[in-house]
Parts: structure tokens; sequence; C-alpha cells
């Protein structure tokens, strides 16, 4: 731990001196799915709300 070094290891790529955070979200995963299945229902429920206007 360090001062920048979050900022190395996430943006820069530098995995000896920089510091990655990893797992955070494992305890809310509730199935492991291929990407191409992800993909398909962030797409079909994309379709489902509409069009949408900002």
């Amino acid at each position: 731990l360090g001062r920048g070094r979050a900022k190395k290891g996430m943006f820069d790529g530098d995995l000896k001196e920089g510091e990655l955070e990893i797992g955070q979200v494992s305890g809310m995963l509730n199935s492991i799915a291929p990407a191409a299945q992800i993909v398909a229902e962030i797409w079909e429920e994309y379709n489902s709300l509409g069009a949408l206007t900002l």
C-alpha cells in the first residue's frame, strides 16, 4: 500500500510497483455464465426497456 500505487496498478499496468483491487463482488455472484450468454441477457434487457430518451 502506498500513495499512487492504485494508479500504477490499475491505470498504468505496473503490477510490480502498483496494486490491484480484486474480488470485492465475488460474494454477490450467483452463477458463472459464458460471455455470449451475458451479452445476450444484457441485449434482451435493453430491448425490453424500449426506446428511452435522455
